[in-house]
């Protein structure tokens, strides 16, 4: 079974959070350098910001998802190492989130998200002031 590329699992993650009943907005956040016409180069977004960003409805709490790409034993199971994978601009940036009491993660899979979610609004008072 081969791993799902991690553009896959984006689309998948922003379409679960565009339907989620307590996210109030939801972007794709595009980072990294691109050259122009005249052959210069311009810097997308900072340095190790998430792949997804948003805030949740009634409270302005800020969330960040990393995605990395789902890897797979040979034998098919399912390797959890999105963690491991994570550059130290990223682990700065979805700590920092955590740190203000947002929900920054890192994930391979809508399952994991879905429970990072389920885990967050379980210990978090996310509501109205």
């Amino acid at each position: 079974m081969p791993p799902v590329p991690e553009s896959e699992v984006q689309k998948a993650c922003l379409h679960w959070l565009k339907t989620h009943p307590k996210v109030a907005k939801v972007w794709r956040n595009n980072s990294g350098m691109i050259k122009t016409e005249r052959g210069g180069m311009v810097r997308l977004g900072e340095v190790g910001s998430p792949d997804i960003m948003g805030f949740f409805k009634n409270s302005c709490v800020f969330f960040g998802v990393e995605v990395k790409r789902q890897e797979v034993y040979k034998d098919g199971r399912k390797k959890n190492n999105a963690e491991k994978k994570l550059s130290e601009p990223q682990r700065e940036w979805l700590k920092a989130i955590t740190a203000e009491g947002g929900l920054g993660t890192v994930i391979n899979s809508v399952d994991q998200l879905e429970q990072d979610f389920k885990i967050y609004f379980s210990t978090k008072k996310c509501k109205k002031k």
